[in-house]
C-alpha cells in the first residue's frame, strides 16, 4: 500500500530512543526499495536548547526535516484544559498552519494578510 501513497509523513521526536527507532524504520523501508524522496520527516517536541541539533537529526536520518514542532507544552496544556485547538497566534499555532498550508501546497506569501486595501 505505500508504494500507492505520494508522500509518507516520519514523526519522530529528538530523544535519542525516538532517532534509534526512526533510524530502523527508515532502513527497513529502503531495504523494501520504497524512495526516499517520497518521505516527509516531521520533527515534533523539538526544544529550543536540544542535546541534537536540527541538522545532526537530519544527517543521522539522511532526511531532510519538511517541518519541526517546537516543544511548547503551556500551549498544549492550555488548549486541552479549555477544550480547544491550539489558539492560531501562539507559537505552535502558528507552525500548524505553515505546515498544513505546506501539506496543501499553499504557498506561504498566499497566506499573508494583506495591510492595505485598494479601493481603486
Amino acid at each position: 500500500m505505500l508504494y500507492d501513497i505520494d508522500h509518507t509523513f516520519i514523526i519522530t521526536t529528538p530523544d535519542v530512543l525516538a532517532l534509534s527507532r526512526t533510524t530502523r524504520l527508515i532502513e527497513a523501508l529502503m531495504a523494501k526499495a520504497y524512495p526516499l524522496e517520497r518521505l516527509r520527516l516531521v520533527v515534533n517536541r523539538m526544544p529550543e536548547r536540544s542535546q541534537l541539533s536540527l541538522k545532526q537529526i537530519e544527517d543521522v536520518l539522511h532526511i531532510p526535516a519538511y517541518a519541526v514542532f517546537a516543544d511548547c507544552p503551556g500551549d498544549l496544556e492550555d488548549a486541552y484544559t479549555m477544550g480547544a485547538l491550539v489558539p492560531r497566534n501562539s507559537v505552535l499555532g502558528e507552525q500548524f498552519h505553515r505546515f498544513a498550508n505546506k501539506v496543501a501546497g499553499v504557498p506561504e506569501s498566499a497566506t499573508k494578510r494583506r495591510k492595505f486595501f485598494n479601493f481603486g
